[in-house]
């Protein structure tokens, strides 16, 4: 052996000894776990069942919370809400309101197109102060067009439309002619362009008929039948005037366009009325009976086709024509229309007319709306020159109702008498509205019914509470949020 050579015994323990410096002992391993820092614990999971119900209510509020940004304010103002429609005093309300719509300033524009508060924005309209109420128009101002897009916001702008036109007009101190005449020239190319199934267009043209004058009314609606009967199937040769049909890539578009646009706007209570006024009041009926052929069915089946029919057939006296369009459309399909809530209407019309046990009073009011200028004149002029003696018979409470209740005009004056004079509120409930109160409550009548559970004296408030009151709540929506 070499002179100062290692001995392999010595070379193999200096390679354990390496070896142990590296690799930590049994010992090291178990204090490090022992002593080491602690690991984070895990969060108790749910185990009972409300305790699940519970976590699952915490995670959808907090989703909800970074989802909306005002989701708190939509929770208060629901709360509000709430309180307003509750029965509390004229005061306390006008209080609710305020406070709600100290909530919702600078917000109005965001608030309004949601499908929770929108309906909060609605009821502060409808009850606030002009003051309040020509804030919030003025901020929606620049929005408006945008508005009438939105699913929840389009009823907003319907109220303020409903609310403010006939305000404006005597505020700005508008010639009403000339507000008519503009009207007249934004309506008509919306009409043109078919753009007819929007609530907002039937509330604009509606409110257009409701302070034109005769003239005014029969002009747009002599203008109207030709719009709405394009694009309907040809009846013994009597060419329409159709607008010819852009090709699209769709087959259910080019089906809906062949439909002429009367089927179109039976989509709504006002698109209803808007094609009861033309019935009605304009001169070319047979124009748009003939328009219904192929239709009749599709307007039978639905709610507010199946009023138009039931109207048409009370009114038209052309039964060979009737007959050839309308009755033998629905013999076909007899059997389809007996067993369908909608379809039997206007079977039942024909067997039994304007029957309250098949129509509500809502129905009812809509059969029977008229433009108030066109209106038989003299009959009204009677009937004011004999409010006094009308008031105090049973029979001639029935022709007040029928030309004064039921007006857009007139119906107000008679609310604002209610709420400035309990003597007269007095006497119009107790010799024509007591005990007949449900036929008032729906239509432009219904605010005559209002009226007094808004009057500041509290004698004629007891006067109708216990009848009118439930009338009221029955008409109020139902609110949640979430």
């Amino acid at each position: 052996m070499a002179a100062g050579g290692d001995h392999p015994d010595a070379n193999k323990r200096k390679r354990e000894a390496a070896g142990r410096s590296k690799a930590p002992s049994k010992g090291a391993t178990k204090r490090s776990k022992t002593y080491g820092a602690p690991a984070a614990k895990a969060e108790p999971q749910p185990v009972t069942a409300k305790d699940k119900r519970v976590a699952a209510k915490e995670m959808s509020e907090s989703r909800k919370m970074k989802r909306k940004p005002n989701y708190n304010l939509e929770k208060e103002l629901a709360v509000l809400w709430e309180k307003m429609r509750c029965d509390v005093s004229k005061e306390n309300r006008s209080k609710l309101v305020t406070k709600a719509l100290r909530k919702m300033d600078g917000k109005y524009f965001e608030i309004a197109g949601s499908h929770v508060t929108a309906r909060v924005l609605q009821t502060c309209v409808k009850w606030c102060s002009q003051p309040e109420r020509d804030a919030v128009f003025v901020a929606l101002q620049p929005h408006l067009l945008h508005l009438s897009h939105k699913k929840y916001a389009v009823f907003l702008v319907k109220k303020l439309i409903k609310t403010r036109l006939l305000e404006t007009i005597s505020k700005l101190g508008l010639h009403k002619s000339s507000v008519l005449q503009y009207m007249a020239t934004v309506i008509q190319p919306v009409l043109e362009k078919g753009i007819v199934e929007y609530a907002i267009v039937h509330v604009v043209i509606l409110e257009y008929l409701t302070i034109a004058d005769k003239t005014s009314a029969l002009d747009v609606i002599r203008q109207l039948i030709p719009h709405l009967t394009q694009g309907s199937s040809v009846v013994d040769g009597d060419e329409l005037s159709g607008v010819a049909e852009v090709p699209t890539k769709s087959k259910a578009k080019k089906k809906r366009s062949s439909e002429p646009f009367l089927i179109r706007i039976m989509q709504t209570r006002e698109g209803l009325k808007l094609g009861l006024a033309c019935l009605k009041h304009g001169s070319r009926r047979k124009k748009i009976i003939k328009s219904l052929k192929g239709q009749v069915m599709k307007l039978a089946l639905s709610y507010y086709g199946c009023l138009f029919l039931a109207c048409l057939l009370s009114i038209v006296d052309d039964t060979k024509l009737v007959t050839k369009v309308v009755i033998e459309e629905l013999t076909k399909q007899l059997k389809e229309l007996i067993f369908d809530k909608n379809g039997r209407r206007p079977l039942l019309q024909l067997l039994h007319p304007l029957c309250s046990r098949y129509l509500t009073p809502t129905d009812l009011i809509c059969l029977k709306y008229r433009v108030p200028s066109l209106i038989s004149k003299v009959l009204i002029e009677t009937c004011i020159e004999n409010v006094g003696e009308l008031l105090r018979t049973n029979f001639g409470k029935d022709i007040l109702y029928e030309h004064a209740f039921d007006n857009y005009h007139s119906s107000r004056i008679i609310r604002k008498m209610i709420l400035d004079c309990p003597a007269f509120a007095a006497t119009l409930w107790k010799k024509a509205l007591k005990g007949k109160c449900k036929p008032f409550a729906d239509g432009f009548s219904s605010k005559v019914v209002a009226a007094y559970m808004e009057s500041p004296d509290s004698k004629v408030e007891d006067l109708a509470k216990s009848e009118a009151q439930p009338l009221i709540k029955r008409r109020r929506p139902c609110l949640h949020v979430g």
